[in-house]
């Protein structure tokens, strides 16, 4: 009898410990299993929205990069046009000034000459009038000449205009 004593204690504590398994189990074990996997389910949801939101972000950096570009090769089409002006300005410039040296130059030649003229012909006015003086005075000394001049003068003043 203690061996069907026996045996029935070991099916009871058998049982006890397979109940003891079952509920452990399914009060435990299975609830933290499933908290699991939602955990890992929310995971891997946050997991894809982040993925996503890196797609989109990445797509934003691309777009502001095209942006970038584009707007980079406008400012340096502006920036070449601005230098091909300023170039040109700098020879319209460089002309003009060429042209206002050589302008200087020949005003300045034109006074040098016209100061030489004029200083020749105050040094050199008193023996030009002196020559032409006398010069006058022996071609009209003569009466018949200065008669005749007269007359030259008497008749184109008569003459109708």
């Amino acid at each position: 009898m203690i061996n069907i004593m026996n045996i029935f204690f070991r099916f009871l504590d058998f049982f006890v410990i397979a109940g003891l398994l079952i509920y452990a189990v399914i009060f435990y074990l299975i609830p933290a299993v499933e908290k699991m996997f939602r955990e890992y389910g929310v995971f891997l949801y946050n997991l894809e929205s982040d993925c996503k939101d890196l797609q989109l972000q990445t797509q934003a950096i691309y777009e502001n990069i095209q942006d970038q570009d584009r707007q980079f090769l406008a400012m340096q089409a502006r920036f070449a046009v601005w230098q091909k002006k300023c170039h040109e300005q700098v020879i319209i410039q460089k002309k003009e000034q060429e042209l206002t040296d050589v302008l200087m130059q020949q005003r300045c030649q034109i006074q040098s000459d016209f100061i030489k003229n004029d200083k020749l012909l105050q040094r050199n006015l008193p023996s030009i009038l002196d020559s032409v003086t006398s010069d006058l005075q022996i071609k009209y000394r003569a009466s018949e000449n200065q008669k005749q001049y007269i007359d030259t003068l008497v008749g184109i003043m008569k003459e109708p205009s």
